[in-house]
């Protein structure tokens, strides 16, 4: 297991009014397949019920169709969130994300698992796993 700790480095940026939105991407060594990101952004009261009717509108199609298989809260440590499962899939094949919103101070951060819709049992066992290892620091 490799840790990841986003404290490593700190700066400055130069005047007001600059906004964050960032992702990290990690894959497993040998499997482009699969993936966990880490995204951050502003605070957005309604993030997962925008996801759950952008899902809920998709239109219909014969190439991709995308179904949502989980939407419910979760906690993770302190914090209470939104955990969904969606899998897109395609006439070349299927893949399962898991998405979890959480709330952290004036962010959201979103945690996102993915990976082939027939390994969405290992893409969970990844999801639970980071999840309880997770700690969060106090500001």
């Amino acid at each position: 297991m490799t840790r990841f700790a986003a404290d490593a480095f700190r700066f400055d940026l130069p005047g007001d009014g600059w906004r964050e939105e960032s992702v990290q991407f990690f894959s497993p060594e040998g499997d482009d397949a699969s993936a966990f990101m880490i995204g951050r952004r502003e605070r957005a009261a309604d993030a997962a019920e925008s996801i759950e009717h952008a899902l809920a509108s998709f239109p219909k199609s014969t190439f991709l169709e995308v179904e949502l298989v989980r939407s419910e809260w979760i906690e993770v440590g302190a914090l209470q969130g939104t955990d969904l499962a969606i899998i897109a899939r395609a006439k070349t094949g299927a893949d399962y994300m898991r998405l979890v919103i959480l709330p952290y101070y004036d962010e959201d951060l979103y945690l996102n698992w993915g990976g082939p819709a027939s390994d969405r049992t290992a893409v969970d066992a990844r999801a639970e796993r980071s999840l309880e290892t997770m700690r969060f620091r106090r500001r």
